[in-house]
């Protein structure tokens, strides 16, 4: 996500910002009555303001890299 934010030209100082906002991400986990913390690796926080529009780039980018795969091999086919 960060290799696609700095693609986007996105500053600095606000990809520093989103690292910290999901850096260290951890929830917990209730089976009957025990309780454990797990580490979050990936996706987009729960209720955050930034997650429908980080989505939203990731799979912008996600979506123009297949397209780029396709017309690719169609060229070659031809």
């Amino acid at each position: 996500m960060m290799k696609i934010l700095k693609m986007i030209k996105t500053d600095y100082r606000d990809r520093i910002i989103i690292t910290e906002l999901y850096k260290h991400q951890t929830t917990s986990i209730e089976i009957n009555e025990s309780k454990t913390e797990a580490a979050i690796r990936k996706g987009v926080r729960q209720d955050c303001k930034l997650s429908p529009l980080l989505f939203n780039i990731y799979i912008e980018q996600a979506v123009n890299e297949c397209t780029r795969i396709k017309l690719t091999e169609w060229e070659y086919r031809c």
